[in-house]
């Protein structure tokens, strides 16, 4: 069994119209959402005695915001340094990329932390679960299991989403 937990930026800024898409930070509501998403992820993660923190590697965008964002969730995850790869080839990456990404990874990882852009996310989400989402908000989370030995067998017919949690849901 291989995990993976798809993880959409937290909501980034829009105050320089002149940056780069791949250049724009994080706002102040993604910066709140961001620790407060990391969190509830931990909580639900241990609650799962199959998923090992010290068996899992974060797999980024190399877009600023998605490195912000998994600054914010690596503080509360604490995975080690060589355990975070960025690439370049998930900044908007389409939903096939996103499954085939997972190809790169080294089999002593059990557990995955993707973190990349919409619409490849929604369109992923919709291809694993058995009810349909119309977006995959930022910082939102849906976890996927792939009933797969390796990595390099993962695809969408393999596979079945558990859950799917968003910040808004957390709203107080």
């Amino acid at each position: 069994m291989r995990t993976v937990f798809f993880i959409r930026h937290a909501k980034s800024s829009w105050k320089d119209l002149y940056l780069d898409d791949i250049d724009r930070p994080l706002n102040k509501r993604g910066n709140r959402d961001a620790p407060l998403m990391s969190q509830k992820l931990v909580e639900l993660i241990q609650e799962d005695p199959s998923i090992h923190l010290d068996q899992s590697i974060i797999l980024s965008s190399n877009a600023l915001r998605t490195q912000e964002t998994v600054e914010h969730f690596n503080q509360t995850l604490q995975l080690k340094r060589q355990q975070i790869i960025f690439d370049s080839n998930l900044y908007l990456a389409d939903e096939d990329y996103l499954v085939e990404s997972l190809f790169q990874l080294q089999d002593q990882y059990s557990c995955a932390f993707l973190f990349a852009h919409n619409p490849g996310m929604t369109f992923l989400a919709n291809q694993c679960r058995r009810t349909p989402v119309d977006n995959i908000p930022t910082c939102g989370i849906f976890r996927v299991d792939f009933d797969v030995l390796t990595w390099n067998e993962v695809s969408t017919q393999v596979s079945y989403s558990t859950w799917f949690i968003y910040p808004k849901m957390f709203d107080s």
